[in-house]
């Protein structure tokens, strides 16, 4: 078998493959080309080699149309269906604009609604009334109406009476700005020395809208006392109920175990949200304080003084 042969079978074959030739088509080429190997071979004359040049030209024609469909077809395969026709009225809806959303971290929120509410982005000294007042940032709490920015008031080398306070600074929160809506910066009391609370948290037990319960006391000659508050976080401004006892020992004053102490706990119980609760008191005295809520804070219905709950006075001799 010729050269030329041998390149006319190897195309056939490579059409074959690519699937532009059926077998059988393949079969019926690839006899002729063999049967035109075994045929006596005629001299060769100019119009011989006219009918080479037509054979060879009609099989690259042949070759080129079969190539170019594979291409095609394997171009319609891979090319992506059209995106479905949108419905005219979903197609004239023109896009909204919108602000890109400002990602802050927890820190960065708070410095910038303590900002906001006082001017500096963490802690800071002032005098007022010839005292030292340190105002530092707590945290922020979520309120059924917002945000809230809970801060921290201490005076330094406060006197006994002299009391601290945890700040309340209602917020509106903004992608660029925070803007403070309410302010109250001594909303819930400490009790002396000019320390703001150190045991309090948030709580939905009494009230409809959160409030902060606050518990603390003081000591002086020998005699503790303790108490709580409650300070409702109400849209319009937090609302403090008033003093509840908790806690009475007179142990410290006694001199030479002349008497017995006077020591009362007490329990809080009962409590019916947004109405009422009861003080349950324990230990030296039974007895029991009721508060109801009145005009949007809790008051003592019935009360026993926790200065003297054992109705003695602790100094007498």
């Amino acid at each position: 078998m010729t050269q030329r042969r041998l390149n006319h079978l190897e195309r056939l074959h490579k059409l074959r493959e690519s699937g532009a030739l059926e077998e059988d088509e393949f079969q019926t080429e690839k006899r002729k080309l063999l049967a035109d190997d075994l045929a006596p071979r005629p001299k060769f004359t100019r119009g011989w080699i006219y009918v080479g040049i037509a054979t060879a030209l009609s099989a690259a024609v042949i070759w080129l149309g079969a190539w170019a469909l594979h291409n095609e077809k394997a171009t319609v395969a891979e090319r992506p269906s059209p995106p479905p026709q949108q419905s005219a009225s979903a197609s004239s809806v023109a896009p909204v604009a919108t602000r890109a959303t400002v990602v802050r971290s927890s820190m960065e929120r708070l410095g910038d609604a303590f900002e906001a509410a006082t001017g500096h982005r963490s802690s800071f000294s002032k005098t007022e009334g010839g005292k030292l007042i340190v105002i530092k940032p707590v945290r922020i709490v979520e309120l059924p109406f917002g945000a809230a920015l809970l801060t921290k008031r201490e005076i330094k080398d406060g006197c006994h009476a002299c009391v601290g306070a945890i700040g309340v600074y209602y917020l509106r929160e903004q992608p660029d700005i925070t803007v403070v809506t309410g302010r109250w910066a001594t909303a819930v009391e400490g009790w002396g020395w000019g320390a703001a609370p150190t045991e309090w948290y948030l709580t939905n037990k009494f009230t409809a809208y959160p409030a902060i319960y606050a518990s603390g006391g003081f000591m002086g000659q020998g005699i503790i006392e303790e108490s709580a508050t409650i300070t409702e976080l109400r849209p319009g401004g937090p609302v403090t109920s008033d003093v509840i006892g908790i806690g009475f020992s007179d142990e410290g004053a006694i001199v030479d175990n002349e008497r017995s102490p006077c020591e009362v706990s007490g329990t809080i119980a009962n409590v019916r949200k947004d109405r009422s609760f009861d003080v349950i008191a324990s230990g030296s005295i039974s007895a029991v304080d009721h508060y109801v809520k009145k005009q949007g804070k809790f008051v003592a219905a019935s009360k026993i003084d926790w200065g003297i709950p054992c109705d003695r006075d602790p100094f007498r001799d």
